[in-house]
């Protein structure tokens, strides 16, 4: 032991392996004990070499090698110019969209200054002279001697909101399963966007909420999804598209057989602003299960709040006006804005598209003069008779399409609207656009019915009791 009484003879000698205290020796006396001897501590306490330093120092001496230098930066560069391909690449992919989306956009932020496609308000001239009515497309017989659909002809039938679209989906379903015809059901697809719908990818999803709902296909298999919407999808099945989407779908839609453009006929119905106000309101709210009395506040209500806000009643322009001209809409309201001034304009748009896109005009409140119209372009040889008569059957009898049907009576409501006559009117001025819009296509749909009976007489009538005749 040293002079602290501390042995250094054995390994751990130390605590925790820290070096000895130097030993303590007398400078007067020469025998002292000496401390521990450093080269035989060295020895015993020398930190083991890592097994790893001698790879380190081949590898270090490697590198200051010539050869081994210029392999090295020939991988780096080869590396470099990799990643540089790949960024390129990218940056191309993203420039290709970014320029389609601004192409797209381009089309329609400013189309109506172009186009001319909005009148002015006071115009009543948009059925002209040469305005006929009459239609020689797409003139399907669904006849077992004819049974395939015509290559570039489609059917486009715009479901707006209460307008018994919910019964036509039943006939149209049953018509494809009948007459091999593909149809399509399309839902929540009145918002879609411009770009989107125009993209020159076909497999692009139409944004932001369209849904394909079913599907049947010209071979009569019934197709069950509930996925997103695209061109390519329409395109390879559907010869009939019914459901809520804008009018315009139809752009760049090319037949999937022959690869030409397709040819499409619009259909829709209107109907009666009041009622379709009211039966509206009941379907939104079907689950709360009101009385007559319960159901008649409420509506009051939400008129004195439409009043009270200034805004006005008009679902048509969801489905009637294409994606872009929407767009313009909005952007004149902000730009201006004069939001009823831009409205009214917009109305003239929804009139004027009626008569471009050669719409076929139903009205429910003449239904059985609709049925004809519709019967004389999509059932020629007249086989379907039974089917489009089923259409007007009351609800409670057998083989009745009529679906939808609220326990409560729409007209009964309206009655007791109109005994308030405050509430009355703010009720008028309220759908004053949708009163506007029903009476031109009450027109366009008169002259339709006019001309199909000067070319086909009585062949397509249901009955003889017509509401409309030769009026």
């Amino acid at each position: 032991t040293n002079l602290h009484g501390q042995g250094y003879g054995g390994y751990g000698s130390y605590p925790n392996n820290a070096a000895p205290r130097p030993a303590v020796v007398s400078t007067t006396s020469a025998s002292a004990t000496p401390g521990p001897n450093p080269k035989r501590y060295s020895m015993r306490f020398k930190a083991k070499e890592p097994a790893q330093s001698w790879w380190l120092r081949r590898h270090v001496f490697q590198l200051r090698s010539y050869k081994f230098r210029i392999a090295l930066f020939m991988v780096v560069l080869v590396l470099w110019i990799i990643i540089q391909q790949q960024w390129i690449i990218i940056q191309s992919a993203t420039s290709k969209t970014v320029k389609e989306e601004q192409e797209v956009k381009g089309n329609y932020v400013h189309p109506h200054a172009t186009e001319n496609i909005i009148p002015s308000s006071a115009d009543d001239g948009l059925i002209t002279s040469d305005y006929n009515g009459s239609f020689v497309r797409p003139a399907w017989r669904c006849s077992s001697s004819n049974p395939s659909p015509s290559p570039i002809d489609k059917l486009f039938f715009v479901h707006v909101f209460k307008t018994a679209g919910s019964t036509f989906r039943v006939f149209f379903d049953n018509y494809g399963k009948k007459c091999g015809k593909g149809v399509s059901t399309i839902i929540r697809c009145s918002n879609v966007d411009a770009v989107s719908l125009n993209s020159h990818n076909p497999d692009r999803d139409w944004t932001p909420t369209c849904r394909l709902k079913k599907t049947i296909t010209r071979v009569q298999n019934y197709i069950h999804v509930h996925d997103k919407v695209s061109r390519s999808r329409l395109q390879n099945y559907t010869d009939i598209a019914i459901g809520h989407y804008s009018v315009g779908i139809h752009k760049n839609w090319i037949d999937s057989k022959s690869k030409e453009p397709i040819a499409p006929q619009y259909l829709a119905f209107f109907r009666e602003p009041y009622i379709k106000y009211v039966s509206g309101i009941l379907f939104h709210n079907k689950k709360k299960r009101w009385s007559f009395e319960k159901a008649v506040e409420a509506m009051k209500s939400e008129i004195r709040e439409y009043n009270s806000k200034g805004e006005q009643y008009n679902p048509y322009s969801r489905y009637l006006l294409t994606p872009e001209q929407k767009d313009y809409g909005v952007e004149q309201k902000d730009l201006t804005g004069k939001h009823e001034a831009v409205d009214k304009e917009m109305v003239q748009v929804l009139k004027k598209n009626l008569i471009d896109l050669h719409m076929v005009v139903g009205i429910v409140e003449h239904m059985s003069d609709s049925l004809e119209l519709i019967q004389s372009i999509i059932d020629v040889g007249r086989d379907l008779t039974d089917d489009f008569k089923s259409i007007l059957k009351p609800p409670s009898s057998s083989g009745s399409l009529v679906v939808n049907k609220s326990k409560l009576s729409s007209s009964e409501i309206v009655q007791a609207l109109k005994e308030d006559d405050e509430i009355w009117t703010m009720l008028t001025e309220m759908l004053k656009h949708e009163f506007e819009i029903y009476a031109f296509a009450s027109k366009l749909h008169k002259i339709q019915v006019k001309e199909m009976r000067k070319k086909h007489g009585d062949r397509y009538s249901l009955f003889t009791n017509s509401t409309v005749g030769n009026k």
